[in-house]
């Protein structure tokens, strides 16, 4: 969600957030927005679903795509040819249009996984202090096949800021 927002205030594009997190959809109530159709839907061929601006997006460039309807068969819907073929049409649609979906951990659901293929790059989140890196590594495993893949290390302590090229740590008195 903060991805989201941050491209969609700096960058000449509009946004498109999908919340892929099917299995437990919260991404439209954590933007304080109704529950409305979304992904799965446009899956199964039901085009009533509508994109939904976000009362955090203050430069109108940003679009919020709900889950949809809970599916038993989320991860074959997810892994079908028309997944791959609803990607192409969201991505190709308008040519200033990024696509940021929100998905469950890699090595929770074996959506994420699933959907990763569909992706042409990858944002991994790992939680400082957290996440051990047999986790990292199991987790890029799972994802081998997607052409870029890319990592941010969340909630690290501020002291570990800056003092490697000689800025001095944040907050530090001189």
């Amino acid at each position: 969600m903060n991805l989201a927002m941050s491209i969609a205030s700096e960058v000449d594009s509009t946004v498109l957030l999908i919340d892929a997190d099917v299995a437990n959809p919260n991404l439209m109530k954590k933007m304080h927005l109704p529950p409305a159709r979304g992904l799965l839907d446009l899956l199964t061929g039901d085009r009533s679903g509508s994109f939904r601006r976000p009362a955090e997006d203050q430069c109108g460039k940003a679009f919020v795509a709900a889950g949809g309807i809970k599916h038993r068969r989320a991860t074959e819907m997810l892994a079908s040819t028309a997944m791959a073929e609803l990607v192409e049409q969201m991505s190709t649609r308008y040519p200033d249009r990024i696509l940021v979906f929100d998905s469950p951990p890699l090595l929770a659901t074996t959506e994420a996984r699933v959907l990763a293929s569909h992706m042409g790059q990858i944002i991994m989140v790992v939680e400082a202090d957290v996440t051990t890196q047999a986790t990292v590594l199991k987790a890029l495993e799972t994802v081998e096949g997607c052409p870029v893949v890319l990592m941010v290390l969340n909630k690290a302590p501020r002291t570990d800021v800056g003092g490697y090229y000689g800025y001095g740590f944040y907050g530090a008195t001189t």
